[in-house]
């Protein structure tokens, strides 16, 4: 890092809007931005309390250094609640309205929390992803689920890490798992199932290019084998992708307006397809396949926008 560029933040005091402050990657984040001479204030999105009847930009000045550029790193919004998720989105609005930087922005990490608008972003543009039914009630469901083909993925509108996400083979048992989920009041967002040999390939994306990349591998779960998810035992592995899937990645993160993003892409028969691009990447099983300092390849791309 350039000493002129450690002097000129030396008294910036920035934001890392983060749930688990203590988790590896905002630790490493944290850490990184420290290093380069930045004051961190650790924000819980459950501690934000803004009095709205305050000046704008004043709402939100007791974040920020007076006088110095505003940005705020978000490293997730939290909760399962969905009440608290456009609560805690709409906290973001009132920072960008306030004059904060937020990487990512509060437009991107609301499309990709929801699923089904990252997979009409991916359509829009073009981009290769598994076809994807949006609906409610067990009837729609069940629908779905034929016209997919009979052999799908159920996931959670609103999750990551695999959790709750469901292979579904058999008409049968697929109506009952719709039918108590209807009761539930669920919604469902179901895929067809794109043979992928049990690994993909997930890229880091950061600016306008990709910068490093890993091959995910399951090999320990041999009742999910097709779940690549690090959280559920998939494991990575170096790997140099082509510079086709560097592209798709790319667009993939620009079609969901991120600047900092995670693509999983997956090798099928038919060719690459996305399977999901996420806004709060993770990246310590990541950084253990490349020689790229991640956190601190962030940190200079935040404080550059930020001094702009």
């Amino acid at each position: 890092m350039p000493l002129s560029t450690c002097v000129l933040f030396r008294v910036v005091k920035v934001v890392v809007l983060t749930p688990r402050a203590l988790a590896p990657v905002s630790r490493s984040i944290i850490e990184a931005l420290k290093h380069r001479g930045v004051a961190v204030m650790k924000l819980s999105p459950a501690r934000v309390a803004l009095d709205l009847n305050n000046a704008e930009p004043d709402m939100v000045g007791k974040y920020f250094t007076a006088g110095e550029p505003r940005g705020a790193i978000v490293r997730g919004i939290g909760t399962s609640k969905t009440k608290k998720i456009y609560t805690r989105l709409g906290v973001l609005e009132l920072f960008e309205d306030c004059g904060v930087y937020l990487l990512n922005s509060r437009r991107c990490l609301e499309t990709a929390t929801n699923k089904a608008l990252t997979s009409y972003k991916l359509v829009k543009h073009g981009i290769p992803t598994p076809r994807t039914i949006l609906c409610e009630g067990f009837k729609a469901a069940t629908e779905a689920f034929k016209k997919l083909g009979g052999d799908v993925v159920l996931k959670p509108l609103f999750g990551s890490k695999g959790v709750g996400v469901m292979r579904l083979t058999d008409e049968g048992f697929a109506s009952n798992i719709f039918y108590n989920l209807d009761r539930l009041d669920e919604v469902f967002y179901i895929q067809e199932f794109v043979e992928h040999g049990n690994y993909d390939i997930r890229a880091m994306v950061l600016g306008d290019e990709m910068i490093c990349a890993m091959k995910r591998v399951n090999a320990t779960d041999l009742a999910q084998p097709w779940k690549t998810n690090v959280a559920v035992g998939a494991h990575g592995e170096k790997i140099d992708i082509p510079s086709d899937l560097k592209e798709i990645a790319i667009k993939s993160a620009k079609a969901i307006g991120g600047e900092f993003m995670g693509v999983d892409i997956a090798e099928t028969a038919e060719g690459p397809t996305v399977i999901e691009v996420n806004s709060v990447p993770g990246f310590t099983e990541l950084q253990k396949t490349t020689s790229i300092d991640i956190a601190g390849a962030l940190a200079d791309y935040f404080l550059d926008k930020l001094k702009r």
